[in-house]
């Protein structure tokens, strides 16, 4: 049985199993944790479970201690801001991308040919197929997706974590592509 403990770098906190499926065979190149990406661009499994399972990241978008909800509670009552309001300003802006969705299943007329969308680089991908479901009309389920020669398979993983934002800056014209 081959070991996939070829070194210490294998482990991170973006490949905490090595060689379990959830995060990659090769020891020394974790997926999606290459130098060139982002810190937000990486994915950082969260959950590995009983039997190597890996879950995909998430995090509650507010989650403080109970001294910082009293000093945040404060501060918005004092600023006017209702208690629980969501304040666009201190959210971070994902960038937005212009992206190319093509067919390698599908003939042009079957879905409407190649087309362009606008989206958020921290869409998730179930998010993302259905903008897709909205311009062809084909179900979410039955859409698979590839960028860049990676299958974008784990649906609860965001666009930039398969390194669309980083790669779409440098080939914008580099399509998604809807495959069997």
């Amino acid at each position: 049985m081959p070991t996939y403990r070829k070194s210490d770098l294998a482990f991170s906190k973006y490949n905490n199993h090595p060689g379990t499926g959830g995060s990659g065979a090769h020891a020394e190149v974790p997926p999606n944790a290459y130098d060139f990406y982002d810190e937000d661009e990486k994915y950082v499994p969260n959950v590995v479970g009983a039997h190597g399972a890996v879950s995909s990241e998430w995090n509650f978008k507010y989650n403080p201690t109970r001294d910082e909800y009293l000093r945040d509670k404060a501060e918005a009552e004092a600023a006017g801001v209702p208690l629980g309001a969501y304040v666009e300003a201190r959210a971070p802006k994902p960038k937005t991308l212009r992206l190319l969705v093509a067919s390698a299943a599908h003939i042009d007329a079957e879905y409407g040919g190649p087309f362009w969308v606008s989206v958020s680089s921290a869409m998730r991908v179930v998010e993302f197929k259905k903008v897709i479901y909205e311009h062809t009309g084909v179900m979410p389920g039955l859409i698979r997706l590839a960028y860049a020669g990676k299958k974008l398979d784990d649906e609860n993983r965001k666009l930039e974590h398969y390194g669309v934002r980083y790669w779409n800056a440098k080939f914008p014209d580099w399509p998604i592509m809807m495959i069997n």
